[in-house]
């Protein structure tokens, strides 16, 4: 009897505190009240297209709500029969457990709910936690990054609600530019730069997690506004990121929507007209979606993404007449050692298994246990050297761009990062006239740090594959005097 006595004592107290923890969450109170309000509003519709979308808000809400709460239950259900089951308790001892641990569970939440009134909800920041994202919201990306049915099902709600009505424009000077290169190039600074100016349109992290249907995510979430204070990114490269920066999350799409890029076996993909077309919708629901009815029209903006995986794309989306692709590089010395220091940073979050999960459903895997090389360079990447070895990327380097410059009768722009730091107003104003916008040059030039110390690390390399490098960068920078 004395089991039975020690367990109902634990199980009571356990069970009354995550109900009133549940409780208690404002999350909860929040998805109740939105619910309300969505059908409060249903009754207000005045035409088909508001009635849906009201009710789809509600029925997202709806869910998470079901969810969770079928998961709270299954876990009181748990841990309420774990003690009988295991101990093998006969039907006098199972009843007697059930009357003490319902005696320990009321005193329990009769002592503690005096506590929770008293107490003021506690709103976790989105910047504090592993990732920036609470246990709840971990819980959400995996819902809409992973299981392969929602991202579709979300891709294709987002269409029926939120695609152009109007054609594609054929003007050059408004189709999309794609950024991408060889991790630790300078791919973000210069993603960073373009989204400033008002002619483009990025995915953010405010479009996280359901990214293949944001204007849909926006609207949900826009009766819950969140303001987060901005944090350094985790590369600890001094960029500062909040819910309204630009960042690489276009790859949710292509492992959705069917290149099969992770299943190539060569270099390169070939994407097919199909799935050019999603992608032309997709490009259309993130940079000029339909307008809400009773919302006017607003200036038509160009598609902008930043994808060191579209490395494997480049034919496909070189073969757009409206498309701009800026292959950026950096010098081989500042890649290899920034990229050798953002693997062994990465490799600190080895254990943390929301970090692997979030890097595989953007399709990030430059750096840490899951490295994975661009698939440009691996037919010619040496195998002889492994990632805890800088040669081994600087061999990566020598790959990765020699495949690029195999490349070049594409229509590749060669963005040269080094001069992107030695000369901001004269990089900013010749990029600008590349992809045929006008900006304020100073403001934008004033976004990019002086260049650090550069070459200072070049003795530890090997020199012959060192210079084979430096030979290549030459040919990089001739590259770029075509367009510049």
């Amino acid at each position: 009897m004395i089991s039975v006595w020690a367990a109902a004592t634990v199980g009571g107290p356990c069970l009354s505190e995550i109900c009133l923890r549940s409780l208690a969450n404002p999350w909860a109170a929040a998805q109740l009240g939105s619910i309300k309000a969505s059908l409060i509003k249903f009754r207000s519709a005045t035409d088909d297209d508001e009635r849906q979308a009201t009710l789809l808000n509600s029925g997202f809400h709806s869910l998470q709500l079901g969810l969770i709460a079928l998961t709270l239950m299954l876990l009181l259900i748990a841990i309420a029969a774990f003690p009988p089951w295991v101990l093998e308790w006969q039907q006098p001892k199972q009843t007697a457990y059930i009357a003490i641990s319902s005696l320990t569970a009321t005193l329990w939440w009769l002592v503690r709910r005096k506590k929770f009134r008293s107490e003021e909800p506690v709103v976790q920041s989105q910047m504090n936690t592993a990732h920036g994202y609470s246990r709840l919201q971990r819980w959400a990306h995996w819902l809409a990054l992973e299981p392969k049915i929602v991202r579709a099902l979300s891709f294709d709600l987002g269409r029926h609600f939120f695609l152009p009505l109007r054609p594609p424009l054929a003007d050059p000077a408004a189709g999309a530019v794609y950024v991408c290169g060889m991790p630790r190039s300078g791919t973000t600074i210069l993603l960073r730069i373009l989204d400033q100016i008002d002619d483009f349109k990025s995915l953010c992290y405010r479009d996280m997690p359901f990214v293949l249907a944001p204007n849909l995510w926006r609207q949900i979430t826009a009766r819950f506004p969140q303001h987060v204070q901005s944090t350094e990114r985790t590369h600890g490269d001094g960029l500062w990121i909040d819910l309204d920066s630009p960042e690489s999350f276009e790859e949710v799409f292509w492992r959705t929507c069917g290149d099969q890029a992770s299943d190539s076996a060569g270099p390169t993909v070939k994407i097919s007209p199909a799935v050019m077309a999603d992608f032309a919708d997709y490009r259309a629901l993130v940079a000029n979606p339909r307008p809400r009815p009773g919302e006017k029209t607003g200036k038509l903006r160009r598609y902008l993404s930043k994808n060191n995986n579209n490395l494997s794309r480049l034919p496909s989306l070189c073969a757009d007449p409206t498309a701009t692709v800026l292959f950026v590089f950096r010098n081989p010395v500042d890649t290899v050692w920034s990229s050798f220091r953002q693997h062994q940073r990465t490799l600190a979050t080895a254990d943390e298994p929301f970090a692997k999960n979030y890097r595989k459903w953007l399709g990030h895997h430059e750096f840490g246990l899951d490295h994975q090389p661009a698939k440009l360079a691996v037919p010619s990447l040496r195998n002889d050297l492994t990632t805890d070895d800088p040669n081994y990327w600087l061999a990566y380097w020598i790959a990765l761009h020699s495949a690029v410059l195999d490349q070049q009768d594409l229509r590749l722009t060669f963005v040269n990062h080094d001069w992107m730091r030695d000369d901001p107003t004269g990089f900013v104003s010749t990029i600008c006239g590349n992809v045929k916008v006008k900006a304020d040059i100073p403001a934008l030039a004033s976004l990019i740090k002086p260049p650090s110390q550069t070459g200072q690390y070049g003795e530890a390399l090997d020199p012959i594959m060192l210079e084979v490098a430096e030979s290549l960068h030459q040919k990089l920078l001739a590259c770029t005097a075509k367009f510049y």
